[in-house]
């Protein structure tokens, strides 16, 4: 898994570089943000389902639910074709008002990224179920790997051959690259649940939703936080900016994809460990987590900090002007480490709507720091917000965990104010 994350970061962030230097600062915001355009209107028309796949799946297993587990499979998917479906409407209709409102707006980036949403949504759902049944390379070699790796091949072949290299057509590469992994993980997929169609479909229908919904406002900030960030950025800075901004995020990343890494394998791991009630074993697994996380991230950041103006040299001489903002971003990750995998831990174990006040809060701060922040002090603001609102939502986050599963999440705390775990459990 972390192997594919770090491959899967090296080629986008490969894709990034070919783009800034064949772009520019300015074109490559421009990409950035209607990229940035899709993955969030495809993670809000996979409606939640694929981090509730996290869950339920585990779970019936571990109770030999068949019946449940096939109407999950046919039940997420007829939700996320409908979901997908509306937000794809709606960016495509953004677009074309954004147009309306400024003639000066190149629309067409937008739309191309809008008519993505469906097959991003369905690449995140089945690349979760995948995770959920434990097929780690289903669940992260396509859309980890190939996918950026094919992107980053077929732009470079584009660029060999002397054809010219626009926002559009970058855009419409990652579209062909999406849908060739979309179709060989359906397949996988299919031909390995072929034995669940011999068993008739249970609908717990409320209970996904109920579950599925809050997860979804939950990723959206946990899993897509820079790309809120950098629509936000869109807003109040020029392009070229936004992309500088968005070439320090983008090395940053690195140390994200690796906590993520240790968390995919966590989340099932700990949705089973829970169902089975196994406390002791739970705990000894999340601090195993915890120490990995907060290890990793600290030799990152201490190399960022000594490396961090060479590497935004890959991507050419204007962007030196990002380093403050990487340090202030890898802080930022440093943090997420520190408090351990609190955000997993929450999910999988029922606790999920716990999580809507710090998120929810989390979001209206950052809107609020970046409209006083940026319009000032640019993208160092902008990273400032970032860390400052991180830092709040992890520290909400890590008391939860402790205070409602009795659950130490972080070595750098102590087990304290666990009086409503046993009620819990």
């Amino acid at each position: 898994m972390f192997s594919c994350r770090v491959i899967g970061a090296i080629a986008t962030f490969g894709t990034q570089v070919l783009l800034a230097r064949l772009l520019g600062a300015d074109e490559l915001g421009v990409y950035v943000i209607a990229f940035s355009w899709m993955l969030l209107l495809g993670a809000l028309g996979e409606l939640g389902f694929g981090s509730a796949a996290i869950r339920f799946i585990p779970g019936a297993q571990a109770n030999g639910d068949a019946a449940s587990l096939r109407g999950f499979l046919r039940g997420s998917c007829a939700a996320v074709a409908i979901g997908s479906t509306v937000f794809c409407s709606i960016g495509i209709a953004g677009a074309l008002v954004l147009e309306a409102i400024e003639p000066t707006t190149r629309h067409t980036p937008f739309i191309v990224a809008s008519l993505m949403v469906p097959l991003m949504a369905f690449m995140f759902l089945f690349g979760s179920i995948a995770n959920g049944f434990g097929w780690m390379a289903a669940a992260f070699v396509p859309s980890n790997v190939l996918r950026p790796v094919l992107a980053v091949a077929a732009m470079a072949v584009v660029w060999w051959f002397g054809h010219t290299l626009d926002v559009t057509s970058a855009l419409l590469i990652q579209t062909g690259a999406l849908f060739v992994c979309l179709i060989g993980l359906i397949l996988l997929i299919r031909a390995r649940t072929t034995t669940l169609k011999r068993t008739p479909p249970q609908y717990r229908t409320e209970l996904w939703v109920r579950t599925s919904l809050p997860l979804l406002v939950i990723g959206l900030l946990v899993s897509y936080f820079p790309d809120v960030t950098v629509l936000l950025l869109g807003a109040f800075l020029p392009s070229d900016q936004v992309g500088v901004f968005n070439a320090a995020y983008r090395i940053v990343l690195f140390i994200a994809f690796g906590l993520y890494s240790v968390d995919a394998w966590f989340m099932p791991a700990a949705a089973r460990l829970h169902a089975e009630g196994d406390r002791a074993s739970l705990q000894r697994v999340v601090m195993k987590v915890a120490k990995l996380r907060l290890l990793g991230a600290s030799l990152a950041v201490v190399a960022l900090a000594a490396l961090g103006r060479q590497a935004l040299g890959v991507f050419g001489e204007e962007f030196h002007a990002g380093y403050a903002a990487l340090v202030l971003l890898a802080l930022a990750q440093l943090v997420q480490a520190a408090v351990g995998p609190v955000t997993a831990l929450l999910t999988v174990t029922g606790h999920q709507r716990r999580c809507l006040p710090p998120f929810a809060s989390a979001l209206g701060v950052l809107v609020l720091l970046i409209t006083l922040l940026v319009p000032q002090f640019g993208i160092e603001g902008a990273a400032a917000s970032v860390l400052a609102v991180t830092v709040g939502w992890s520290m909400w986050l890590h008391n939860l965990a402790r205070d409602h599963l009795g659950i130490r999440p972080s070595p750098l705390w102590p087990l304290r104010g666990v009086a409503t775990a046993t009620e819990q459990h």
